[in-house]
């Protein structure tokens, strides 16, 4: 007979489900009726993804007392094989899953399967024990244009490349928001600056009829 684990939190499972029905990132609508059917969870109707996911996952953990139908859940969907052709898609659900599943001690390891972890209480220890460089930046409050260059180097955890493409993208970012050539207040004085037009130009004209 199968082990039977302790329910989790609703806040734990709305989460994962928050991470795998993402509206930009997460499974389609096809890709969680699969899953869900594989590991005989009955389906519900939702107003969106997420709460689809969630509302079909905690039911099924309400009726068997245990978060097995959860754990099972996320293995299916997490299974390596899904991610021949889209590795960085593997990654970011990993690293997003880790975020929440370390609030209950687990972890998804690099073969999909959800395994004993490092536990945290607050959202800074979880950043940290999820072992995420996107994560530790999030937490951090960085700017989301610095992710947006580096999202692909800090998926296939490269921190050496992402810092590379973070300074790109201060450098970047600073020329879009540089006025050019005849704008700003700079480019006004420029535009004006012709013979007589600059500091004391009217003092040298008027000097200079009267030299003559």
């Amino acid at each position: 007979m199968a082990t039977l684990h302790e329910p989790w939190p609703a806040t734990v499972v709305t989460a994962v489900a928050g991470v795998l029905g993402d509206t930009t990132h997460g499974l389609t609508g096809r890709e969680i009726g699969q899953p869900l059917a594989v590991v005989k969870v009955p389906d519900v109707d939702g107003g969106n993804k997420r709460d689809r996911l969630a509302g079909a996952l905690l039911a099924q953990q309400a009726r068997q007392g245990a978060s097995n139908c959860v754990i099972a859940f996320i293995k299916v969907a997490m299974s390596p094989v899904r991610y021949v052709q889209q590795p960085h898609t593997f990654s970011r659900r990993q690293d997003d899953l880790n975020e929440v599943l370390v609030h209950v001690g687990l972890r998804v390891n690099d073969q999909g399967q959800v395994a004993r972890g490092p536990a945290a209480a607050t959202l800074s220890e979880a950043a940290r024990q999820a072992s995420s460089l996107r994560a530790e930046l999030r937490r951090r409050s960085t700017h989301p244009e610095v992710l947006r260059y580096c999202t692909l180097e800090i998926l296939a955890k490269n921190p050496f490349h992402a810092g590379l493409e973070a300074v790109k993208s201060v450098a970047d970012r600073l020329r879009t928001l540089r006025p050019g050539p005849g704008r700003g207040a700079a480019g006004r004085r420029g535009a004006h600056a012709g013979p007589g037009n600059g500091p004391g130009g009217h003092q040298r004209e008027r000097h200079g009829a009267r030299a003559g």
